[in-house]
């Protein structure tokens, strides 16, 4: 047989332990099969269906050219491995419980093809308690998109992080993305306009877009995990469908554009967004609503309710707990890294002033009883 190693796996989804396995084994063989099972039984229970886990998978590995992945089904893995010519099947041990189900495997597949030997790796110390289980198990909680950050490849995160933002983003988005009353059907009896057939696509790719600008690397503190804690603000505000579904595209783009050499973030996040929306023919009144939301962030000066709301939102964690906040100013200190200290202190100190000597520092009366007593105590030392 070739110097080949099959490592298979349901890889629902892909992690660090299962990238640090197959970096290994790809220093050790001559070419490397990642194999993913197919149990039809078990499909409504995974997460990815099968394209997207190869999909991920060859994101995951392609800087890895020893790696083919293939699928398999209906077969004893040994079985399979026969099949391809493979030497050698590789495991993964974790534990103790990973090593007693992984020696009996072993011993049956002796028993079926006794020349296919079987390899245990066991991962580094601080993978060794990461697993697909534990990921899935980790999500959807208040902070899940940083907790998960350091476990998995950068394209299962992204995948994860579309995921689980999308249904709001594209309910958001379809909700104002409506053929106008002069292209309905002049016969049509439905007491409601028509969807844009493109709804879902456009939606799926401005949030790719906003994603990758979230996870840009000179980002610290406005980053992916900025928006999900404001989009978990909004879930608390007694607001209607349409205004919630305003804000949650106000708030995806209000940081979209994010450079601290220039002074037009916010005009070119909210010029993103006309461009984003206007390609989809969303209706204009609903964008330049958004748009008036995004630029109100640039002066935290609201004209009205669903303002007032937007910038309360975007300033809530000036009334964190005193651990957050200093999280949040060296993440911002970060961010102006290129700024000379002295300078920065002084252009920091007036900014967080302004903010200290506000007769009212949040505007609705949700964040004022909920945040207004800790902003001011943490915002206390720039008097």
């Amino acid at each position: 047989m070739s110097n080949k190693v099959i490592f298979p796996g349901s890889f629902d989804p892909v992690t660090n332990g299962h990238l640090w396995m197959i970096e290994q084994l790809c220093s050790l063989f001559d070419e490397v099969i990642v194999a993913i099972g197919d149990n039809p039984e078990k499909r409504d229970r995974s997460m990815f269906n099968i394209q997207e886990k190869v999909s991920l998978l060859e994101k995951s590995v392609a800087h890895l050219p020893k790696v083919k992945i293939s699928v398999y089904q209906d077969l004893y893995l040994v079985d399979y491995a026969k099949s391809l010519g493979i030497s050698h099947i590789a495991r993964g041990i974790r534990n103790e419980r990973d090593f007693s189900e992984e020696r009996d495997f072993r011993h049956c597949n002796a028993k079926l093809h006794s020349k296919i030997q079987t390899l245990f790796m066991i991962p580094p110390k601080e993978l060794s308690e990461v697993s697909s289980s534990m990921i899935k198990q980790m999500l959807g909680y208040y902070g899940w998109e940083l907790a998960i950050r350091d476990f998995v490849p950068e394209p299962v995160y992204k995948k994860l992080l579309h995921r689980f933002a999308f249904p709001a983003f594209q309910e958001a988005w379809r909700r104002f993305d409506m053929l106008p009353e002069t292209e309905q059907n002049p016969e049509s009896k439905l007491p409601f306009p028509i969807p844009n057939k493109m709804s879902i696509s456009s939606a799926e790719k401005a949030l790719e877009n906003l994603i990758d600008r979230y996870l840009e690397p000179h980002r610290h503190y406005h980053t992916i995990s900025h928006i999900f804690d404001c989009l978990f603000q909004l879930k608390k505000l007694p607001l209607s469908f349409e205004d919630r579904d305003k804000l949650v595209l106000a708030l995806w783009f209000h940081d979209a554009i994010y450079d601290t050499h220039a002074a037009d973030n916010e005009q070119k996040s909210a010029d993103l967004l006309n461009q984003l929306m206007g390609e989809s023919k969303l209706q204009k009144s609903a964008v330049k609503t958004v748009q008036d939301l995004v630029m109100a962030t640039k002066t935290h000066v609201g004209n009205n309710e669903l303002e007032n709301y937007m910038l309360d939102i975007d300033l809530s964690i000036l009334g964190r707990n005193p651990e957050v906040f200093q999280n949040y100013d060296e993440a911002i200190r970060k961010e102006y890294h290129w700024v000379q200290e002295s300078v920065y202190q002084t252009e920091r100190h007036k900014i967080m002033r302004a903010f200290y000597l506000r007769p009212q520092i949040f505007k609705t009366k949700h964040f004022s009883e909920l945040y207004e007593n800790q902003a001011k105590t943490n915002l206390s030392q720039f008097k």
